[in-house]
């Protein structure tokens, strides 16, 4: 193959380097795009920018929040130091549209195509996303490892038996 490159034009290598660094380029963009779950408080931090608050939750875990733009982007880590939830806020408590959502789920893909499985989520062999309203009505966007969206169902449904017990 290195034969056949050396004995191309010069026009030919040119669109070869263009070519090259094109696919490069969309590889490093695809790579930095679907690296947020799964990314160390670290890797977050060179993405987000500064912590600008740390809570606990009432499980133990910690959450970690952060502003660019016009987001707050809450995490939270998982038992190995990586990135298991995002949640997504307008920083101005507005609404995101449709096309917000979209773009967060393809910045999230990795490349597999979404199911939607209700009106209101999505997911992939790996990872979940979904919205809801906060507490004061605020619109949130969370994306999730599958592996703690289904430990999230698996406690909203023991809840939900508790609470009808006696019935």
């Amino acid at each position: 193959m290195l034969t056949i490159l050396a004995a191309r034009s010069e026009e030919s290598d040119d669109t070869m380097k263009r070519t090259l660094t094109a696919i490069a380029t969309a590889l490093a963009l695809m790579s930095a795009a679907h690296a947020r779950i799964g990314e160390t408080l670290d890797e977050s931090i060179a993405r987000y920018g500064a912590i600008i608050a740390q809570t606990t939750a009432p499980d133990g875990g910690q959450f970690y929040t952060f502003a660019k733009g016009r987001y707050s982007i809450i995490i939270e880590l998982d038992e190995h130091g990586r990135t298991s939830v995002i949640v997504y806020r307008k920083s101005d408590n507005s609404d995101m549209s449709d096309d917000e959502k979209q773009n967060f789920r393809d910045a999230e893909s990795g490349g597999e195509n979404w199911t939607q499985s209700t009106w209101r989520i999505w997911q992939t062999s790996r990872i979940a996303a979904f919205y809801e309203l906060d507490p004061q009505g605020h619109d949130m966007f969370i994306i999730m490892t599958m592996e703690r969206a289904v430990a999230e169902t698996e406690k909203a449904k023991a809840a939900q038996k508790d609470a009808q017990k006696g019935f």
